[in-house]
């Protein structure tokens, strides 16, 4: 999969007009609402009312601006226990053009020694006649005290096998190449087990048939305790992560459904 051959894919497979479902993070919550389970606010449309309700019903916020990708500028916050806590936080907030959701927890064998949510990118491709099919999976596990797990970020990345989801590569990150032991941690990420892993693809089958103008789609996808939950959806998604990382040879699987 040639640089050259990633831009005809996503050329191929993209509709301009929906780009922004999947590029904007409130058109993105608002277009999958119906499995989107996660309470969100959006900074310039929210009302004090509705942030204390939001506040008391998750013990963290994660707050991530609009116009920023890869990770940056999201922040969580703990809104502190005090009589005009809330009404601080909501001060500094409204108004922003920011995203404020509820602070997801990883499920118990989705935590590998980082402070972020572990979320895994899961490549799908629609053929002519509107099936799913799934390309590459991969885990992202953030590294020591960083909120995001995020490849640019510092983050290291694992292949997943698509029959059974257990990881099958090494880690790679820009600062930690080809690791067995996950950095700063005693773990040894080979043959990890992703929990719920049908209802993984489940979910990103459905949200894929739900927008079949994007042919292409990499989605972030966090495990809590529940159950799948859909972060994101990429039109662009990283070409690093396909031909680099574990396995190779992408162009002809992507060719056989263009």
């Amino acid at each position: 999969m040639t640089y050259k051959r990633i831009l005809y894919v996503y050329d191929k497979c993209i509709t301009p007009d929906y780009i922004h479902f999947l590029q904007n993070k409130i058109d993105f919550n608002r277009y999958f609402s119906s499995i989107i389970r996660r309470k969100w606010l959006y900074g310039k449309d929210m009302s004090e009312n509705d942030f204390d309700a939001l506040c008391h019903s998750a013990p963290a916020l994660i707050v991530k601006p609009l116009n920023e990708s890869e990770g940056r500028g999201i922040r969580k916050i703990i809104v502190p226990e005090t009589v005009d806590g809330a009404k601080i936080v909501f001060a500094s907030l409204t108004g922003q053009e920011v995203i404020i959701e509820e602070c997801l927890v990883s499920h118990k064998n989705m935590v590998f020694g980082s402070s972020s949510l572990n979320t895994l990118r899961v490549h799908s491709l629609l053929d002519c006649d509107g099936n799913v099919h799934f390309m590459k999976f991969i885990l992202r596990v953030g590294v020591g005290d960083s909120v995001v797990d995020n490849y640019c970020a510092g983050g290291c990345i694992y292949e997943i096998d698509e029959e059974t989801g257990c990881v099958i590569s090494k880690g790679y990150s820009k600062v930690h190449p080809e690791s067995i032991v996950h950095p700063g941690t005693e773990i040894i990420m080979l043959g990890r087990q992703i929990p719920f892993w049908q209802e993984v693809k489940e979910l990103v089958c459905k949200a894929h048939k739900m927008i079949p103008q994007m042919r292409f789609i990499g989605w972030d996808v966090a495990i809590t305790g529940d159950g799948p939950e859909l972060i994101e959806g990429n039109h662009h998604p990283d070409y690093d992560l396909l031909e680099f990382v574990g396995t190779r040879l992408w162009w002809p699987k992507f060719k056989k459904y263009l």
